[in-house]
């Protein structure tokens, strides 16, 4: 990969970032809302703007549980990006495709919680198909430091997705991988209080 191609700018592999897989249950939502607490809290991220991160990605770990596996429990997979000025946020299941499109042509096209997403989030972008449905949320946590490029955010969604590489769906239980630059002190300090009190 050289220093101009679009992959060094956006590479998961080069950002810092954090994945975490999981059973789609209620009660490991809270575990993702952690993991992103962790990271805004090392980027010193103003409260609001953190509230607002959370809800969306709340949201979007939600419609995994309650949506993608119908009478059944699959994984689901958060992948978060430290991006120069933003995050980029991926949430994917591997259930059944999903197509928020209504029935009835004059309502709207998106449930309440995917227009929550698209409402909080500064860039959104969904996809669906065979191996599942993938959300990805990018939020502008401030301006991108003088010297570096402006994120380009078609390539940054195309370069992260998980569904890019689908790799083989993830064993049962809670996996957590963490990039070089990741802050691991805030992440997993949040990570296992919270999963010790369970």
């Amino acid at each position: 990969m050289t220093p101009d191609s679009p992959e060094s700018a956006v590479s998961q592999d080069a950002a810092p970032g954090v994945r975490l897989t999981m059973p789609a249950q209620a009660s490991n939502v809270p575990l993702v809302r952690q993991l992103v607490s962790g990271l805004l809290d090392a980027r010193c991220v103003e409260a609001a703007l953190c509230a607002d991160v959370k809800i969306a990605v709340t949201e979007a770990c939600t419609n995994v549980v309650v949506h993608a596996y119908p009478g059944a429990v699959g994984p689901l997979e958060t992948n978060m990006s430290l991006l120069p000025g933003h995050l980029l946020v991926s949430v994917r299941d591997r259930g059944l495709d999903f197509k928020p499109l209504p029935h009835d042509s004059g309502a709207p096209a998106f449930g309440f919680g995917l227009a929550l997403i698209s409402s909080l989030s500064d860039e959104f972008s969904m996809r669906s198909g065979n191996s599942g449905t993938e959300v990805q949320m990018m939020f502008a946590l401030s301006e991108e430091p003088s010297g570096e490029s402006p994120v380009d955010i078609g390539r940054a969604f195309a370069y992260t997705s998980q569904l890019s590489d689908d790799p083989p769906s993830p064993s049962d239980g809670i996996v957590l991988s963490m990039s070089a630059g990741a802050p691991l002190v805030g992440v997993l300090g949040r990570l296992v209080s919270l999963l010790a009190a369970r």
